[in-house]
């Protein structure tokens, strides 16, 4: 898992309720919208939010 476009959701999403079974509070950063922003890349961040989506 990185914090890059190419992260992998669905171990963090897993990783995220696993924690919740232990902890009252997790959070769960995810930041390759932020990282399309930055590099003024619309078209990845539309298509990395409905990879969120998708794999939420």
């Amino acid at each position: 898992m990185t914090a890059n476009l190419d992260t992998n959701l669905i171990e963090k999403f897993k990783l995220t309720v696993k924690m919740l079974d232990k902890h009252e509070i997790v959070i769960l950063r995810i930041k390759g919208c932020d990282i399309a922003a930055y590099n003024r890349e619309p078209i990845k961040k539309k298509k990395f939010l409905e990879k969120i989506d998708f794999e939420l």
